[in-house]
């Protein structure tokens, strides 16, 4: 699968490291980043959007820097809270960054560990203080994916695995 995102050995902080020696390759898939509050989650979803820099490391997104991506418009990134542009539809605000061509990969952050397991490919746990990866667990459930596979076994046994490298 071809790479669209990757950070390789990046290094982050503000007053104090947030983020040490990531390595994280993302192809054509959605990826659920989850870890406890404050871990560095929005950091490493800012270093991928280019909104902050690293202070090791690169970071490419299909093979160029992200401020070059964004200026391309090849990138989409939604905060946590609420910045849709009120002139769209919910419609048009939700695909707005498909409008620049193909969807690159999803990379998304969550705190509710069911929610990483039901809709990504892959989710990453990271932690520590700095944050570094603690483990990722391929996600192999059949799509489309419903709320109903909830109740299978399997679903959360992947849920367990996940919990296990946040413990």
């Amino acid at each position: 699968m071809p790479v669209a995102i990757a950070l390789h050995g990046v290094s982050a902080g503000y007053a104090s490291p947030v983020l040490h020696d990531i390595d994280l390759e993302v192809g054509n898939e959605v990826v659920a980043i989850v870890g406890r509050s404050g871990s560095g989650k929005t950091t490493l979803l800012r270093l991928i959007a280019g909104l902050v820099e690293p202070t090791s490391g690169t970071v490419d997104l299909l093979g160029v820097a992200p401020a070059v991506a964004r200026r391309r418009k090849r990138i989409g990134f939604v905060a946590q809270d609420a910045r849709l542009h009120p002139w769209r539809t919910v419609r048009e605000n939700v695909t707005l960054p498909l409008e620049g061509g193909r969807a690159r990969s999803v990379v998304y952050v969550t705190h509710d560990i069911e929610e990483a397991v039901l809709l990504a490919d892959r989710v990453i746990v990271i932690g520590g203080r700095p944050a570094g990866v603690l483990g990722e667990v391929r996600i192999s459930l059949a799509r489309p994916r419903t709320r109903a596979m909830r109740r299978e076994p399997g679903f959360h046994d992947l849920v367990e695995e996940v919990r296990e490298h946040l413990e």
